[in-house]
């Protein structure tokens, strides 16, 4: 982790002075204090061998982002390091800490992307018992076909497809290692009403895959996620979404169906605060004990409920606080679990555009959105950040900030599908095991 936050902070120097009219980039940082009520996320009954352990923390993440467009050439780069440091000898073992490498590289055919990606993460935990680690490796590479066109003067259409190889590892047991071929649609249509640059935007968006997993354990599995998404972006965001997860195992007792149902609001309050609530609904159907594990080390597979605040401060700072619940329902039984987070945190980012060819010298460059810097939802099993090329992220997508927000906070997800989430998350792992008897 030292080593990767050591290759972003470099890029500060180059994007506070010029850079070239083709590059494009971003640093963002944020660094917080946490407590957790349920940190190795254990029943309150004890039935998986512990009883649920607080404790406070430190959290830290560092991001950096490169983006490279000139004639036919488009190159993506991003890395991202971060981690959670408990402070109490009893919760040590929950500490944690990520590394994450995306690459893009491609060529634009006129309104067609064709590139080549490359997606790495890796987790490292302090040692604990399987049960409750969170410890894992993944790599996916493969390719991307993607292209947009416009509706009109103000609507626009754009889709995508990955073709990629999937290697994960799950190191507390092998026997949850797999290879899979993968494959994802996406679709995407915004409307705009109104002004160009102050109207409102209507998003309805639908992304499907599907992996065929081979397991170490002389096992097989076909995974399959569709879902659909509908935002309405103006002085409110408003977002409702539906996702369905479908595991076919060769082993019975493996299989489940999985359907997320999201709803979020975002507006701004007075005192120049942004305010957004979210809610998601996990219902599983699985064998009695079927556990599934999650998708980072931030993800927790029940549902949730998200209240984020945000106050932007001068020079790319940001202030939040946000309080997180996660609860077990009666339909998979774990009624008895709990977990509760409460965050205060500082944010800071610097953000450099591309230059228009026709611009001034003189004249400074507008700012670009945020590439997406973190992931906080909670999501299905193990499976591609937004970013990879391995498929949509398991998570309902979140569409990108209110036009009213001035600061786009680290923001969830990153092309083709982008998102705002609280800053100050980890991005989740290109993929995991559809299913573990404990771990998540």
């Amino acid at each position: 982790m030292l080593a990767l936050l050591g290759a972003i902070f470099p890029l500060i120097g180059p994007l506070a002075g010029p850079l070239p009219a083709a590059v494009a980039g971003a640093v963002t940082a944020d660094l917080g204090v946490e407590y957790d009520s349920n940190a190795n996320r254990a029943l309150a009954d004890g039935s998986l061998g512990e009883l649920p352990r607080s404790g406070p923390l430190v959290r830290l993440l560092a991001s950096g982002t490169l983006r490279y467009a000139e004639g036919r050439q488009r190159l993506n780069l991003q890395l991202i390091s971060g981690g959670k440091l408990y402070l109490l000898p009893e919760v040590w073992d929950q500490s944690i800490g990520v590394v994450q490498l995306n690459y893009e590289h491609g060529g634009q055919l006129r309104r067609a992307r064709l590139a080549a990606l490359i997606d790495y993460y890796e987790s490292f935990q302090a040692p604990a018992a399987p049960t409750f680690s969170r410890d894992l490796r993944s790599l996916a590479a493969g390719g991307r076909l993607s292209g947009s066109r416009p509706l009109g003067e103000q609507h626009s259409l754009d889709g995508g497809l990955d073709l990629t190889a999937l290697l994960f590892f799950y190191k507390p047991s092998p026997a949850f290692s797999f290879l899979a071929p993968s494959a994802t649609a996406r679709l995407n249509t915004r409307l705009h009403a109104g002004d160009p640059e102050l109207g409102h935007d209507f998003d309805l968006g639908a992304s499907a895959r599907i992996d065929y997993r081979s397991y170490t354990a002389a096992r097989d599995a076909v995974y399959l996620q569709g879902g659909v998404t509908a935002a309405w972006q103006g002085p409110v965001l408003l977002q409702l979404g539906y996702t369905a997860q479908i595991h076919l195992a060769s082993v019975s007792e493996e299989s489940y169906q999985r359907h997320l149902v999201l709803a979020k609001v975002a507006f701004r309050i007075p005192g120049d605060l942004y305010l957004t609530l979210k809610g998601q609904l996990s219902l599983i159907q699985s064998a009695p004990g079927l556990y599934i594990p999650v998708s980072s080390i931030d993800e927790d597979s029940r549902s949730v409920a998200v209240l984020d605040l945000e106050r932007p401060l001068p020079r790319g700072f940001a202030l939040s606080a946000r309080y997180t619940g996660y609860f077990g329902l009666p339909i998979d039984n774990t009624e008895a679990y709990t977990r509760h987070t409460v965050f205060l945190g500082l944010s800071y980012t610097l953000k450099r555009a591309k230059k228009s060819p026709n611009a001034q010298a003189a004249t400074p460059a507008a700012q670009t959105p945020s590439l997406p810097l973190s992931v906080t939802p909670p999501s299905a099993p193990l499976s591609p950040p937004p970013s990879a090329p391995s498929s949509a992220p398991p998570t309902l997508p979140d569409p990108a900030p209110p036009a009213t927000s001035p600061s786009a906070a680290p923001s969830l997800s990153a092309p083709p599908l982008p998102q705002t989430s609280p800053p100050t998350s980890l991005q989740p792992a290109p993929s995991a095991p559809p299913s573990v008897e404990a771990p998540r």
